[in-house]
């Protein structure tokens, strides 16, 4: 009896522990959301990582992942445009804490990273084109 009651407990603490972890980052939300409007993540973007993070002018392979998101032209006002939303995704809120303090774009981006609009969690969206990007990033936070 007191094998099962230490394996339960066991079992009960790993699995805390996952969901504590796996709940750090609020970028699984913000893809759901961004899917759900009818954008596709591109799945490409890796290639051009580096050049986002330096023209933000930062070494951010250690600490963030760059994700796009594009939505083709959904009507008639929209026909030539292109939605696109670029999000920067920090390893943790204390580094994208620290990035932001090191980088004079994102400074000037976001001037108080508690009441901004582009940042929800761990996320900052740093491009937003399209009508409707924002709005989605905010339904996140």
């Amino acid at each position: 009896m007191k094998k099962r009651h230490i394996l339960l407990s066991c079992t009960l603490l790993v699995a805390s522990l996952l969901l504590l972890l796996c709940g750090c980052s609020s970028y699984t939300g913000i893809r759901t959301a961004f899917e759900d409007a009818g954008y596709i993540e591109n799945e490409s973007l890796g290639a051009y990582q580096q050049e986002v993070a330096a023209a933000i002018g930062s070494d951010f392979d250690d600490v963030c992942t760059v994700h796009l998101f594009t939505r083709a032209a959904t009507g008639l006002g929209d026909i030539g445009q292109m939605a696109v939303a670029l999000i920067l995704e920090f390893h943790s809120t204390d580094e994208m804490n620290r990035q932001i303090e090191a980088s004079e774009t994102l400074k000037g981006l976001i001037k108080d990273v508690q009441t901004s609009d582009y940042v929800s969690g761990n996320c900052v969206l740093l491009v937003n084109f399209g009508s409707d990007t924002l709005d989605i990033f905010k339904s996140t936070k």
